[in-house]
């Protein structure tokens, strides 16, 4: 999925930042990361996109300021899924159809954000074939 590749990108260069300490190295090293990911396919508008959100932050930032906190009341409701090219829809008829559950009182109270949408990998044929467990 498209979230998933621009996920990787945002994930490797946020690490460079934390790691490197001076800007200018640090651009350098995102300048050889950049040229590895276009060797792999990855799109030049990603790329671009996902580093300026890294530059956003400092070094500091990323590594003193950790939120934390274990309030439920805020977060969203993951429905999650197989991953397949016809499930990857589901998410916008979720959306589309969210008012359904906003107009019943009950259902409201219960879930008062929309679900995002978390695709799981599928079994792999060796998954299907070998066994962990001794009977």
């Amino acid at each position: 999925p498209q979230s998933c590749k621009k996920g990787i990108i945002y994930s490797q260069a946020l690490r460079y930042r934390r790691i490197i300490t001076d800007d200018i190295k640090l651009l350098t090293n995102l300048e050889k990361l950049r040229n590895n990911l276009i060797k792999r396919g990855y799109h030049l508008a990603d790329i671009t996109s996902q580093f300026d959100r890294v530059m956003q932050y400092s070094q500091h930032e990323l590594l003193f300021n950790k939120k934390t906190g274990n309030n439920t009341a805020n977060k969203n409701l993951p429905f999650i899924i197989l991953y397949d090219n016809t499930t990857i829809k589901i998410g916008p008829i979720l959306k589309k159809h969210w008012h359904i559950i906003t107009n019943d009182n009950t259902l409201n109270q219960i879930w008062n954000k929309p679900p995002f949408l978390a695709l799981k990998r599928n079994k792999n044929i060796k998954e299907h074939l070998v066994r962990s467990k001794f009977s």
